[in-house]
């Protein structure tokens, strides 16, 4: 999945609507095509720039405040598979495991974010 359709399905799942809706089409030239949409906590000001998840830890790090306990554990075995050798099993973890996931690339805790909710999709 590319980094665009990532932010996107990630706004998504974070409450924004009209992501990159049509209606957007002048307003998307103007922002050089950046992907848009309404935020769920600002829907008042019109169409806004869709945070980038993938380069800014911050905004990551407000999406996966949107995670259930469940979800979270989830979430940390994807992670640990995408940083490791591809197995979901948690094994012994420590402080060094912990700095690991704190340290993640955002490609990898996007991707674990996306497979914990469903919405990973293979390939592009």
């Amino acid at each position: 999945m590319n980094a665009e359709k990532q932010r996107i399905k990630i706004a998504e799942a974070c409450g924004w609507t009209d992501v990159m809706g049509s209606k957007f089409a002048t307003v998307r030239e103007y922002w050089h095509g950046q992907p848009i949409g309404f935020d769920p906590a600002r829907l008042s000001h019109g169409p806004q720039l869709i945070p980038n998840y993938l380069g800014d830890r911050t905004a990551m790090h407000e999406a996966l405040a949107t995670m259930t306990e469940r979800q979270w554990c989830e979430f940390f075995a994807w992670l640990y598979a995408g940083l490791g050798d591809g197995s979901r099993a948690w094994g012994t973890y420590g402080y060094r495991k912990l700095i690991e996931f704190y340290k993640a690339p955002l490609e990898k805790v996007s991707e674990a974010f996306l497979k914990t909710l469903g919405l990973w999709e293979e390939g592009e």
